[in-house]
């Protein structure tokens, strides 16, 4: 088959704006990215990415802090990013030959421009290209995207997350992170028959606009690196995981 159907998992975003022609023209991106140099050389570099975290550890420390809040705000914070950033440089040892997927998806000729996202290189399992099966099922189908939001994330990576700013972060009884069975149950999520265990109108609003899927530290991380956003904290925030599926 000539072209071939790619399955891609990750978070990312399912609304960049292009104008008519499909050129990106979104504000939150600097549009001279996939112009650049800094594109062709950056979008499958994990070996460049690795070499920039090994040498900037405390600067990513402190962008992982800025973005993922403390799970538990009575323990330190920076041990557990610390830790991420750890395992990120010790699986890389251990297995390079594992990580040989392009973190970087965005393809406005065959698949949406309207798409862009960023899968876990550490995770290979979570991009591939079409067997049989999958050819024939999808060929009536050139994009579909899986919001995978209501699932909290993506195994392992799963659970919700305070946003950072938002009007009752810190506060008592607005918790930095939830589980996802408990976080379904208190929004009516968990089973189409049971209501939700947050009565308040207006606190169960709050909860399902202010609480987002975490996003796994490499993926933070990368898209930091490219600097591809203009506004990189407030952008992050709007990831959401995703299963993207495209034709090419």
């Amino acid at each position: 088959m000539g072209i071939r159907i790619h399955k891609v998992m990750g978070w990312g975003l399912n609304n960049i704006v292009t104008d008519e022609k499909g050129e990106v023209i979104d504000p939150r991106i600097d549009t001279t990215f996939f112009q650049s140099e800094d594109y062709w050389n950056k979008y499958d570099d994990i070996v460049g990415f690795i070499m920039y975290l090994e040498n900037n550890k405390e600067e990513c420390e402190k962008v992982l802090n800025e973005i993922e809040p403390p799970r538990f705000p009575e323990r330190r914070n920076g041990d557990f990013h610390r830790t991420s950033i750890n395992w990120i440089l010790k699986f890389w040892e251990e297995d390079k030959k594992r990580y040989n997927i392009s973190p970087l998806t965005y393809d406005s000729e065959f698949g949406d421009g309207h798409i862009l996202l960023i899968s876990n290189f550490q995770e290979p399992g979570w991009s591939r290209f079409d067997d049989c099966i999958d050819y024939y099922e999808a060929k009536d189908s050139l994009i579909h995207i899986r919001d995978l939001t209501n699932k909290c994330g993506i195994y392992p990576y799963l659970g919700v997350s305070h946003i950072p700013g938002s009007p009752k972060f810190g506060e008592e009884g607005y918790p930095n992170y939830l589980e996802p069975s408990k976080y379904n149950m208190m929004i009516g999520e968990w089973d189409k028959d049971i209501p939700p265990m947050i009565k308040d109108p207006e606190i169960l609003e709050y909860f399902k606009k202010y609480y987002r899927p975490v996003i796994p530290a490499p993926i933070i991380l990368w898209a930091y690196w490219i600097g591809i956003f203009k506004d990189f904290n407030k952008t992050i925030q709007e990831f959401r995981p995703m299963i993207y599926t495209y034709w090419a």
